[in-house]
């Protein structure tokens, strides 16, 4: 411990030595003037005469040169700083834009109780408004565009699947107050992140970076861009981010067992059970996340994601006593079909694993419902099992999420 503060302090003692060099010399020629004045030695005094003459000569470019060395890093900051100002400024201005928006559409998609069937004119208006909300939040904090982008996405996907007639049947139902109160719940989110102008970079240090890779340099030409270090603006996802686990908890709050098609396309905008693994450490419980089975005729390896659940109450009429169980809907979101030719019965749920925390957590006695619909499945699985699972894989789900956030 001694030692590594030891190399501390001499490092950081050789970077003050290096930013502050000119007050070293200067320091230095004084002390250097007050001893040769002090011992009075004629051809001592008579050398550092002519020295001081030449230095005298060459003193306007020196301090020309010593100028620019040390205006420049100022200079550099003062633009640095005046950019990122202007930034937030513009982040700030568009915030306030998305705001205002945000209120509008939460007034006109409140969140009531359902009474009218989804049809597809209300699905396309609740898609275009959501549209012109991510529109406005591109200049705004880069989370409220990244959310709201996740929303727009998701409604998107879901008008494609249901461009053949939006389902209803027994496991599948829509209302026009599924929709609004998914959008309303979402805005009220994206709100909340209008309030904040994003992350303030820690230092004003210009890096540069390649657009190519290098072994290209001498092949193209401008390839190179500079950007401000630890100002992160990027749109780019991590499977690990707050705002991930934000959107899906949102989702599972907020809808039903019977929108399981919805919580499909949600999830095929980011597919990644990253997020479904913090919630439900979060609540201690756990329920499978990705189920592997078997290569299928050598060619294909089929899989089934955890794409959303919901937490449902059952009470028995004889006895008043209420049981809470989980309703989880699982689907293959691949290009390839499976599950109606190979999935028949929950005792095939046995062969698969899940490769998450890679563990046989599944017991099929466990599972209460078992029903298929399409490429999807949907079990249902008691509280109490989904926490003893929990209980087993808790130290295994600890360290893979660790993993995930490089910690």
């Amino acid at each position: 411990m001694f030692r590594k503060n030891l190399n501390k302090t001499i490092r950081n003692f050789g970077h003050w030595i290096l930013n502050q060099w000119w007050v070293i010399l200067i320091c230095l020629i004084i002390l250097y003037v007050v001893i040769v004045s002090i011992i009075n030695v004629p051809e001592l005094n008579r050398v550092t005469t002519t020295v001081f003459n030449y230095l005298n000569q060459i003193l306007a470019p020196l301090g020309v040169i010593i100028g620019l060395s040390l205006g420049y890093p100022l200079l550099k900051h003062k633009l640095i700083d005046g950019y990122i100002t202007k930034q937030f400024e513009i982040t700030h201005e568009n915030n306030r834009v998305v705001k205002r928006e945000c209120l509008n559409l939460r007034e006109k998609y409140p969140d009531e109780y359902i009474s009218r069937t989804l049809n597809q004119e209300y699905l396309a208006s609740i898609l275009q408004d959501v549209k012109r909300l991510n529109e406005l939040a591109i200049d705004a904090n880069p989370e409220v565009y990244k959310y709201s982008y996740l929303l727009y996405k998701s409604l998107q996907i879901f008008s494609k699947k249901t461009q053949g007639g939006i389902p209803e049947n027994f496991h599948e139902k829509y209302y026009c107050e599924t929709l609004s109160g998914f959008v309303n719940n979402h805005v009220d989110r994206i709100y909340r992140y209008s309030k904040s102008i994003g992350n303030t970079p820690r230092n004003r240090n210009i890096k540069e970076k390649q657009i190519l890779v290098s072994i290209l340099n001498k092949y193209v030409t401008d390839n190179k861009y500079y950007e401000i270090e630890n100002f992160n603006d990027s749109l780019s996802f991590k499977h690990a981010s707050a705002l991930l686990v934000s959107f899906f908890s949102t989702n599972i709050q907020c809808l039903s067992d019977t929108n399981g098609l919805l919580f499909q396309s949600c999830y095929e905008v980011i597919p990644s059970p990253s997020p479904f693994a913090r919630i439900m450490f979060n609540q201690n419980i756990y329920l499978p996340l990705v189920l592997t089975g078997e290569n299928l005729l050598n060619i294909f390896v089929p899989q089934l994601v955890l794409v959303g659940y919901t937490r449902q109450k059952s009470t028995k009429l004889d006895s008043g006593i209420s049981v809470h169980y989980f309703v989880c809907h699982y689907s293959n979101i691949s290009d390839c079909g499976f599950v109606d030719g190979f999935i028949k019965e929950k005792k095939t749920l046995s062969e698969y694993k899940d490769t998450y925390v890679e563990s046989e957590t599944l017991n099929t006695d466990d599972i209460e419902s078992f029903d298929i619909i399409g490429e999807s499945i949907i079990i249902k699985v008691s509280e109490k099992n989904a926490m003893k699972y929990f209980t087993q894989v808790k130290d295994i789900l600890s360290q893979k999420m660790n993993n995930e956030t490089g910690k």
